[in-house]
């Protein structure tokens, strides 16, 4: 099952565990690597749920 974190929250996660987003950064990075693994253990921002709704509903 998953759970969606409000945006907010699901950014301050990722940027309390993983360090704020480096935009010099090049390759597959720490933040990434989190961000993998929430996704694998079904944690989601809001923004993920709400677009594939508006895919949805576009289709």
């Amino acid at each position: 099952m998953d759970h969606y974190l409000e945006n907010e929250a699901w950014n301050a996660l990722v940027d309390r565990i993983a360090g704020p987003h480096d935009p010099g950064e090049q390759g597959w990075t720490v933040r990434d690597e989190m961000i993998w693994a929430l996704g694998e253990a079904g944690i989601w921002p809001t923004a993920i749920k709400e677009d594939g709704e508006a895919h949805r509903q576009a289709v």
